[in-house]
């Protein structure tokens, strides 16, 4: 169950729910978005990919090659400082790249609604250990509740499928003791209101 748990933790890490995101969206919801090369959605992933999992990756693994982290979990509150303020500097060069009529209005949203979050999960951790995993869990929700409402296209199916998985990740957290539940409700909720609220104004308007 240990090891069912960290493998969890490791596919479902909040960076990746950007990545996750797009991907659900180029390939699985309706999108009036069309491309003259089919190869132009998987260049976009693998562009979310970049800017908003592996570069704040390649950051937190620098800093536990000096020290300034015992480890990649970053269990303490302290420890989460700096990582989640190199993350909200790469997220908003990401905002800047992305800034382009020629991106779907999700993601550039998304990606907003992420940074967001993350800014959120800086100040809270100042003084509290909040979920970042629930917080990418429940921005997914989010996001995707979103855009159900406004556009009134996608599968109902997939949202309640993403709110199972994220019982999954709340479960695995609270199994490996590195959360409470408060601390995980709290997560979700947070993420989940912000990508949702993000989504009901401005994904008509962009």
């Amino acid at each position: 169950m240990t090891d069912l748990s960290k493998a969890i933790s490791y596919l479902l890490h909040p960076l990746m729910m950007a990545t996750y995101a797009s991907a659900i969206y180029l390939f699985l919801l309706p999108t009036p978005y069309t491309f003259a090369d089919e190869r132009v959605p998987y260049f976009l992933v693998g562009l979310i990919a970049t800017g908003t999992f592996m570069l704040p990756a390649f950051f937190s693994l620098l800093m536990l090659r000096m020290g300034k982290i015992k480890s990649l979990q970053m269990e303490t509150i302290g420890e989460r400082n700096w990582p989640l303020v190199f993350t909200v500097l790469i997220y908003f060069g990401v905002l800047y790249v992305l800034h382009n009529k020629f991106i779907p209005s999700f993601i550039q949203i998304f990606v907003l609604g992420a940074t967001a979050s993350m800014i959120v999960a800086l100040i809270i951790n100042l003084r509290w250990k909040i979920s970042l995993h629930m917080i990418g869990a429940g921005g997914m929700c989010g996001a995707i509740a979103g855009n159900l409402m406004v556009t009134g296209e996608g599968p109902v199916k997939l949202l309640a499928g993403l709110v199972i998985i994220s019982g999954g990740i709340a479960s695995a957290r609270h199994y490996l003791g590195t959360h409470t539940l408060a601390q995980l409700f709290i997560g979700y909720i947070s993420g989940f209101a912000i990508l949702f609220s993000l989504m009901a104004l401005l994904l008509v308007r962009i």
